[in-house]
Parts: structure tokens; C-alpha cells; sequence
């Protein structure tokens, strides 16, 4: 099918920004297109479904993105907080609304086009930097796509892409508005200020029995103790199990000498690349390197770019072409170039720019880690197979710590913890897993003798808990918490009498009094700030007094608590700086972050309007099993 459309040249990325659900963003890249088949719809939209297949490679995708960003892989908890189950739902879910919206308007794209797009992604192109049909072949294949789906899929993307592109054509921002921003954003103030700490703003007496017991009856709700469980918990991990594994001497050496290659460093080059029509060509540029010609200048008589020479820093492994691999990581130091190079897809000259020397470690060097290695890889099996047999023993009425002690593994009893994994005396219970979230809500969304499904911990491992006893949440005594509703009365009586003290000062200054005088009477001394931006914050100053202060005219006045609650700043605003005139490079660069903005909302706003337009349906059933919410 590709052999029938045109072969051409050019460019095309498409980024299509989704916000749905989480209103957050995703870039749409070739790894997003590769999309399976599945029978199962996790959602519809109009007539269209996504399927569970869909949403896992989508999903999958997404993890190896973030991957790379942070450079390791995400915990599905992780991927969980993150968000990613619901970003790659609603990416799916609007690529489906644009795709229905497309077919309304009969919208297509010529089969050119297309081929265009192929020919030009950089994924399908062999070491001479031309398209491979034999790359893009086995890429469809390890990918599980037909040429025939891809160029489906293909079609679609650059449908979307382009009526994206229709829709956020560049915006027209007048230039008062930017002007506006540019004040906003931009106008600094000077603030002289003062401390006030509670000695200044008078005694505040402690209460009496009555006093208390009223301010205890007014604010019950803030003396609620939470609903607190009993808990049988076993707790399976590698690191609980991998004390039972022994690694014998002759199995580490066993190891490494399989597994050499992944402790050693391999040598890397950067490495440039001209390649020629044919082998005479090729024979004429080397003699002009020879002659003192640099590698550019003949590089530019073959008609390449600098950015057409450079593959990057590689390892023999990465080139293709096993003669240009030879060739390459033959020459002797960086700068050198080799002799043409006829190799299976073209003829080439190669040079080495910058040569990185591989690391060979012996075993030696990795003794210990190779034994925990082995250790932890037959700790997980170990623990699968102790899995199944927890299960066992569960299934034949067993209580977990029974099943602890016939399996020697750990049990814990919790004598009481809440939902977040506190005792009654508001410090972490021991004995629940560092990351216990998922574990403490399948607890506490359990009952006294239910059965729960077990948890998969964060990291490798598993938890099975029952619940042996509930305390409901309740109301506290007034003996219980006597002496912190004391605390708190006390604190917030403080509070009032600071803000009081602090608002009889302000009024003095309002009234015509010096700053310094009115600070000079409580015995402070006066500082006064830089000019400050509402964005910015300066010592003695919290945040809240900056913005106050740009809600003030000039010689306003004004007071904000400071950390802690144990004193307060009065301060006034003693100069206004107009922001300054924006040059046209300054507004420029705002215009486009405006730009950027608006297109994100208009793009947020089309897709929204779909989504009501098409009837989306979420099946929440499927989705919480798919993304590891409920057993299956």
C-alpha cells in the first residue's frame, strides 16, 4: 500500500494537547499510534470505543515517557498519584472525540500526505538517514500493526493535527491587555514595617472551668476522634523472604559469566557519517580529506547539513551496519577519519569526533552485586510461590497468623490505627509498611470477618489484612481533651488580641502618625523593604502582607500575622515604582506565553464541548479493573 503512494520530502509533529478529567496535556508522538485491538470497551464516545487493549499500550506508552523524564520507572502507586490512569484515559477519550468530529465534517487527507509522513519519520529511517522499508516493516511487526492499521491510524493523527492547527490560529492580543499584565506583574512596592509580638498586645488570661466548658461545647467538631481499626496483618516481601536465599560461590560466578555484558560499560563514540551515491564518489571525498579538506566542507559538497552527518554518541551495538560499526570503532582517536566504506545499504566515510573508553569490571568488582542479584531474583520467586500458598491456607479457613506461623512469615497485630496509619496517641503505628496507603483504605473500606483481597505493595510484595475490631469515630469527653481545648482557647484568644492591638496601631497611622512614631511607642524599630513585586516576599514580611500591600494606595497601611501566631507585622506602604515600559523583545516573549495560554484553553473548550456532544461513557467498572483498583 506505502509502494503506491508518493514518495516525498518534508516534516510533520504533531502535538495535540488534551484537558479532560485532569485538564492536563499530553504530546501525541509515534509511540501513541501503535494501538492493539480489544474486544472488552472500556469507554464510548458517539459510535466509538476504546477498548482495554487501547488503554493499556496507551498507558504503557505513557510510563515509558515518564520513564525517560525521570529516569527510572514509576511504581503503579506512583503512576497512581501521578494521575497517569485518568491523563491517558482522557487522551484517549479526545483523540475519539476529534476523530468523530472529523468524520461529521467529512474531513480526509490525501494518501500523498500520508506517504509523506512516513517516508519522513525518523523511526523508519536506515543509517544512511533515508526510509527503510525494512525497518518500517519490522517496526509494524514488533508493534503488533498492520501496514494497513498504521496508515489508518496515521490518518487520523494528522486529521486531528490539523484541525488543531485550524482552530488555534494565532490569537489576536491587544496591546492594552499586555500592557494590563505587564502593570500586574511587573509594579514593585516599598514597604516600611515593624514587628508587634504578643507581649506588646496585652495579658490574655487563661479560662476558667465555665469558660472552657462553653468554648468545648461551640467547637466539638474540632475535638472528633477518628474511627480506629484492630489489625491482623502479614506482610509477604522480598526483603522479609530473601534471608532464607543461599547463594553458593559457583552460582555467582555462573552469573556474571552469563550476565558479564550488563556490569561492563561499553566503549562509546560520537560519530559523523557522509555517505555517497557510489564507491568512486566516495573515493574523490576521501581523497580530499587526505588533502586537508575538513570533514564539513566535504560533507557540504555531498549535499548534506552538519545535523545530516551526526548519529550521536553510539556503541559498536547501535550501528546497523556491521562494516560501518567496524569501521568506525577501528580508528585510533577522535578526529580521525576511515577510508569509504561499502557497506550493505550505502557507501560511507565515517569520523570519530569524541571516543568515551568502555569500564570492564571482573567479578571481583561485582561479587556482592551480583550475590544480591541472585539473592532478590529467587526472593521473587520465592515469594510467588509463598503467595499461592497463603492462599491456600486463606481458602481453608486459616487466620493470618496462623498462616504466619506454619509459613514462618511476619504477623503483625495492630492494636489501633486510623486511616492514615496513626495510634491514639497521633504518632505512626509500627509494624504497617512504609507506603501503607493502599493497604490502610482496603482496610478500612473492609468489615470485622470479610475476607479481603490481598495488596499489592508498592515496590514488590504483597499484604493480605483482616480486621478484627472497629472503634467508630466519635466526639471526644471534655475530660478527654481538656487540656488541649485549654491550648486552643488560649491561642486563639491570643490571636484576637493581636489583631485588635494591631488594627488600633494601623489606625494611628491612618490618622497621621509617623511609622516610626507608632513603632517607636511599642518599642520596635522600623525596617523598610526593596521595592517588591507581588510575586516576591522579603525577610519580616510573609507573603500575605505583600499581597494586602498592593490592594493599599500609597501611604496605606496595614497588618498581617506572622508564622507561628505568636506576633503580627504592621507595615505601610511608603513608595509605588510603575512597572517599566515594555521593550518589544519583552513583549513579544509575552504575547507568545499569552498566546500559548489561550490556545490551551480554546483547546480544553473544543475538546470539553465534544465530549457533551458525543455522549462519553465511562465504564468505571472496567476502568477500575483495568488500572488495578479491583481484582479481576
Amino acid at each position: 500500500m506505502l509502494d503506491a503512494m508518493r514518495k516525498g520530502a518534508g516534516s510533520w509533529i504533531a502535538k495535540i494537547f488534551i484537558a479532560l478529567l485532569v485538564l492536563s496535556f499530553a504530546v501525541w508522538g509515534i509511540a501513541d499510534i501503535f494501538g492493539g485491538v480489544g474486544a472488552r470497551p472500556l469507554a464510548t464516545i458517539g459510535d466509538r470505543k476504546i477498548t482495554e487493549a487501547d488503554f493499556q499500550e496507551a498507558y504503557q506508552s505513557e510510563m515509558q515517557r515518564l520513564a525517560a523524564r525521570f529516569g527510572r520507572r514509576l511504581t503503579s502507586e506512583q503512576a497512581r498519584l501521578l494521575g497517569v490512569h485518568q491523563r491517558v484515559l482522557a487522551r484517549l477519550v479526545g483523540f475519539a472525540a476529534m476523530d468523530s468530529h472529523a468524520s461529521d465534517l467529512g474531513l480526509d487527507i490525501t494518501d500523498e500526505a500520508i506517504a509523506e509522513t512516513i517516508t519522513r519519520e525518523p523511526a523508519f529511517r536506515g543509517p544512511d538517514g533515508r526510509f527503510d522499508r525494512r525497518r518500517f516493516e519490522e517496526t509494524l511487526r514488533a508493534n503488533g500493526l498492520s501496514e494497513l492499521g498504521y496508515v489508518y491510524r496515521q490518518r487520523s493523527a494528522q486529521i486531528r493535527a490539523q484541525i488543531r492547527a485550524s482552530m488555534l490560529a494565532e490569537p489576536a492580543l491587544p496591546d492594552p491587555l499586555l500592557e494590563a499584565i505587564n502593570q500586574f506583574q511587573n509594579e514593585a512596592r516599598a514597604l516600611a514595617h515593624f514587628r508587634l509580638p504578643l507581649a506588646k498586645a496585652g495579658k490574655v488570661d487563661p479560662p476558667d472551668e465555665a469558660a472552657l466548658k462553653t468554648y468545648y461545647e461551640e467547637n466539638k467538631q474540632a475535638f472528633r476522634a477518628p474511627e480506629y481499626r484492630k489489625l491482623s496483618l502479614l506482610v509477604l516481601t522480598v526483603d522479609s523472604v530473601k534471608s532464607r536465599i543461599t547463594v553458593s560461590e559457583a552460582d555467582i560466578k555462573a552469573y556474571y559469566e552469563s550476565h558479564a555484558d550488563s556490569y561492563n560499560t561499553p566503549e562509546r563514540r560520537r560519530i559523523e557519517q557522509i555517505f555517497f551515491p557510489d564507491l568512486d564518489a566516495a573515493k574523490r571525498a576521501w581523497k580530499d580529506l587526505e588533502a586537508g579538506k575538513s570533514f564539513l566542507e566535504v560533507a557540504k559538497a555531498a549535499g548534506l547539513k552538519k545535523s545530516d552527518m551526526d548519529l550521536g554518541e553510539v556503541t559498536r551495538k547501535d550501528l546497523a551496519d556491521p562494516k560501518v560499526a567496524e569501521a568506525a570503532f577501528s580508528l585510533k582517536k577522535a578526529g580521525d577519519f576511515s577510508k569509504p566504506i561499502e557497506g550493505e545499504l550505502a557507501v560511507v566515510i565515517v569520523r570519530a569526533t569524541k571516543i568515551t573508553p568502555g569500564v570492564t569490571r571482573t567479578l571481583a568488582d561485582v561479587k556482592d552485586k551480583v550475590r544480591e542479584s541472585l539473592a532478590a531474583e529467587r526472593a521473587e520467586a520465592l515469594v510467588l510461590d509463598l503467595y499461592d500458598k497463603v492462599e491456600d491456607e486463606r481458602g481453608a479457613g486459616a487466620t493470618l497468623e496462623e498462616v504466619a506461623k506454619k509459613l514462618k512469615l511476619d504477623h503483625v497485630l495492630i492494636e489501633a490505627t486510623d486511616l492514615r496509619g496513626n495510634g491514639p496517641d497521633g504518632k505512626p503505628v509500627k509494624g504497617l509498611p512504609k507506603r501503607r496507603g493502599t493497604l490502610l483504605r482496603t482496610a478500612f473500606e473492609g468489615d470485622v470477618g470479610v475476607e479481603l483481597d490481598p495488596v499489592d505493595l508498592p515496590g514488590g510484595g504483597f499484604a493480605w489484612v483482616d480486621v478484627l475490631d472497629v472503634t467508630p469515630e466519635r466526639v471526644k469527653t471534655f475530660e478527654e481533651v481538656k487540656g488541649e481545648a485549654r491550648k486552643r482557647y488560649i491561642a486563639e484568644a491570643e490571636r484576637r488580641a493581636l489583631a485588635k492591638a494591631a488594627r488600633e496601631l494601623v489606625a494611628r497611622i491612618e490618622k497621621g502618625e509617623t511609622i516610626e512614631a507608632v513603632a517607636k511607642s511599642m518599642g520596635a524599630r522600623v525596617e523598610t523593604s526593596k521595592p517588591l513585586k507581588r510575586s516576591e516576599v522579603a525577610k519580616g514580611l510573609p507573603r500575605a502582607a505583600v499581597q494586602r500591600a498592593f490592594a493599599l494606595p500609597r501611604h496605606g497601611a496595614a497588618s498581617a500575622a506572622l508564622p507561628g501566631g505568636k506576633a503580627r507585622v504592621v507595615f505601610q506602604v511608603v513608595a509605588v515604582t510603575p512597572a517599566p515600559a515594555l521593550t518589544p523583545k519583552a513583549a513579544e516573549a509575552l504575547r507568545g506565553r499569552l498566546e500559548q495560554e489561550l490556545r490551551s484553553d480554546l483547546l480544553a473548550e473544543y475538546v470539553g464541548a465534544l465530549q457533551r456532544a458525543y455522549d462519553v461513557r465511562i465504564n468505571e467498572t472496567v476502568f477500575a479493573r483495568v488500572t488495578g483498583q479491583t481484582g479481576s
